[in-house]
């Protein structure tokens, strides 16, 4: 087993209390970059999308949330002008 401490931390108090404090220092970080992470976000970028999209949280993993309308408007900016008259057509 692989053990991380701060040498400094060790001569002071100890390895076996370093490796303790390391190990909460690291939990402490997880859970505050948890919280963070665990929270929606939502970003506007693009002039071609009206409602920008969403980054959450979803079954441990994240998900990333748009309307078909700004999916739509952003895919057609790429899109060569023939090929944008074939998938969506007007009228």
């Amino acid at each position: 087993m692989n053990y991380t401490f701060s040498v400094e931390v060790a001569k002071y108090c100890g390895v076996d209390e370093a490796i303790m404090l390391e190990n909460i220092h690291y939990w402490i970080l997880k859970n505050k970059a948890n919280d963070i992470l665990n929270k929606v976000i939502e970003l506007k970028f693009d002039t071609r999308m009206d409602n920008g999209f969403k980054i959450g949280p979803k079954d441990k993993s994240f998900i990333l949330s748009f309307t078909e309308k700004d999916f739509t408007q952003f895919l057609q900016s790429f899109l060569k002008v023939k090929t944008k008259e074939i998938l969506f057509p007007k009228g």
